[in-house]
């Protein structure tokens, strides 16, 4: 199981994620977008933090130099 661990009125609590439970937001106009699991992948294989990664929706996609 995979979990995000986090405090609720000071009570510690485990909230279970999955794959498809799992979003960020374009970098350039803010649209939702999900992450699915080779992007995940992806990031895992190429040394990625979930902190400083930035994805684009398709309207703004930049491509790879």
């Amino acid at each position: 199981m995979i979990y995000l661990k986090t405090e609720v009125d000071g009570v510690e609590r485990e909230i279970e994620i999955y794959y498809d439970e799992i979003f960020t937001r374009c970098f350039k106009c803010g649209k939702e977008l999900p992450v699915d699991r080779e992007m995940i992948i992806g990031m895992l294989k190429d040394g990625c933090s979930f902190a400083d990664t930035s994805f684009s929706c398709l309207v703004h996609l930049v491509p790879n130099d």
